[in-house]
């Protein structure tokens, strides 16, 4: 082979192995501040479920009782309607 090829090949290592050593120094820099990151992010307070007295705990919340109507005009394209909706205990 003719020295310049072999210059070229050599120039087309050493690009390619500071290539892949620049990408795995960002890498793993970005994986080490996530890490931290995770590490001292302080994490959410779990709240304890609001205590509902008895009528409350019957009856269903407008959201719910909105999308009960919605799913019900989709499924019947509009012919049937919500008359009542009760809680069945079991």
């Amino acid at each position: 082979m003719s020295e310049t090829i072999q210059d070229g090949l050599a120039l087309l290592m050493i690009g390619m192995i500071t290539v892949f050593s620049v990408l795995t120094i960002v890498v793993l820099t970005g994986r080490m501040l996530i890490y931290s990151l995770n590490r001292v992010q302080s994490r959410p307070e779990t709240r304890s479920p609001s205590v509902r007295t008895k009528e409350e705990a019957r009856t269903i919340s407008r959201r719910k009782l909105a999308a009960i109507t919605i799913a019900t005009q989709l499924m019947t394209e509009g012919s049937g309607r919500v008359a009542r909706v009760e809680r069945i205990e079991s």
